[in-house]
């Protein structure tokens, strides 16, 4: 796994060499490559520097008068460098979203960095490895929301952990940028949970409006058995009918198996002229290459979590480049080209903590991260407040002002000078609903012979999903 967490604070402390992690922040962070090369990754950037926090340290987050009248704003935590945790897995057979995660994570914390942090602060991003299970989420968060009385904000946790999860996380009253499809927060009473991402029941309907529109009327589903994955198969299965279309086969896949033969078989008998599917990139490649060995690939239509970078190499090298563009096609949502986009690009090419930064730029999963920080560090200053308790009810706030900027930068210098503003980042306009959710619209890219996703080829509109819903 290629590693690319890393110590993300102010150039004075990049000079200093960290200590190693003591062994409670590496049960809380995982046991992942990471730390077995903890001495060669601290010679080139420190990570982590003073890891240890000691105790509870959740009163220093807490509650407090948000600031009427006369009475004085909760400032939050007085630590110098303050933490954004990443909720996600760092290792096993997902560990391809936390490398996503943490991409745009540090390439928003470095430009905030580079512009004066807010309120004197400064951030770094640190993960808590879910590793795609909520039986290891559950302890793992709980450990970090113990270790860090400096943390004020979350991205994630990703759908295999968001359930299990986000009550620890409500509890510390602890704003969290959701990082899940997991359709149970379609409608929710969390006070301190965000998603600008679209719940798996959008991308299934989008699926199924892609489909339609490509003149497809067999499909098999090919989904792996994780919880992850099988949220996309409800929506589906009640879409796909209503709008004509008929489910000849379905195959739940359980992970990093070394074959799929019979799965593959299944598929081939059904003749199907186009495939529904999400899996993990190893899985699918097994799958996807069983099947062309027997002859019979046909057009394929992935869910978000398909369009990654790992995603294409570990196919790719399954089936072939060329089948690989012909036969695939992935549903995002739809991210409009512009100054946002613009923004997104140069933070994260100039992203110093990242191997090969660029291969993340079509993911729509990092460009969401990416704009999650930023909301939560503009919310801060919105609210004059690191206290998570007092600035998490400024969130919407800094969406639906009267100024539209597409930066950290530009929204910072628009707040300073008391101008209310709308952050459009890299996935657009944001409106959140009164379940703090905020979607749109939905494309379908392909991918470029360089693995990166195109422009979209098409888009599905709002209308067109309602219909189909």
């Amino acid at each position: 796994m290629q590693e690319c967490i890393h110590h993300c604070g102010p150039p004075s402390l990049d000079d200093e060499r960290g200590p190693s992690p003591s062994a409670q922040a590496q049960e809380v962070l995982g046991d992942y490559p990471l730390f077995r090369r903890w001495d060669a990754l601290m010679s080139a950037r420190p990570i982590l520097a003073a890891i240890a926090v000691a105790g509870l340290g959740l009163a220093a987050c807490g509650s407090s008068n948000s600031g009427g009248g006369g009475s004085s704003v909760n400032p939050g935590p007085s630590d110098k460098q303050l933490i954004i945790g990443m909720i996600n897995p760092f290792s096993g057979t997902d560990a391809a979203f936390g490398l996503d995660m943490n991409a745009g994570c540090v390439a928003a914390v470095q430009v905030i960095n580079e512009h004066g942090g807010a309120l004197g602060h400064t951030f770094k991003c640190v993960p808590i490895d879910s590793k795609g299970d909520a039986a290891d989420a559950v302890p793992a968060v709980t450990k970090a929301l113990a270790l860090y009385s400096n943390m004020v904000g979350v991205i994630g946790p990703g759908t295999d952990a968001a359930t299990a999860t986000m009550p620890l996380l409500e509890q510390a009253q602890m704003p969290t940028m959701g990082a899940n499809g997991d359709v149970s927060f379609n409608q929710n009473s969390y006070k301190y949970y965000w998603r600008i991402t679209p719940s798996d029941t959008g991308n299934a309907v989008g699926m199924v409006v892609a489909a339609k529109n490509l003149g497809y009327t067999r499909a098999a589903l090919v989904f792996g058995n994780d919880a992850g994955a099988q949220t996309s198969v409800p929506g589906i299965q009640k879409s796909w009918p209503k709008v004509g279309g008929t489910i000849v086969d379905t195959e739940s896949l359980t992970p990093s198996q070394p074959s799929y033969q019979t799965e593959a078989a299944k598929v081939a008998a059904s003749n199907p002229d186009v495939i529904f599917t999400e899996t993990d990139p190893q899985t699918a490649a097994t799958f996807f290459g069983e099947l062309k060995q027997m002859g019979k690939l046909v057009p394929i239509l992935g869910t978000e979590p398909t369009i990654i970078p790992t995603w294409y190499q570990a196919v790719q090298g399954a089936v072939g480049a060329s089948d690989l563009q012909t036969y695939y096609r992935g549903v995002e949502q739809y991210t409009p080209t512009g100054p946002g986009q613009d923004g997104y690009k140069t933070a994260l090419l100039a992203d110093q903590g990242v191997d090969n930064p660029g291969q993340y730029l079509p993911s729509p999963f990092c460009k969401s991260y990416y704009d999650s920080v930023n909301l939560l560090v503009l919310a801060m200053i919105k609210a004059k407040s690191v206290a998570p308790s007092v600035y998490n009810s400024a969130i919407p706030s800094v969406t639906n002002g009267a100024k539209v900027v597409y930066t950290f930068a530009d929204g910072a210098a628009a707040l300073k000078a008391g101008t209310n503003i709308s952050y459009q980042g890299a996935v657009g306009p944001i409106a959140f609903d009164q379940y703090h959710n905020s979607s749109g619209e939905f494309a379908v890219v392909k991918f470029a012979s360089d693995g990166s996703a195109s422009n979209p080829l098409t888009t599905i509109t709002a209308s067109e999903l309602q219909a189909a819903s």
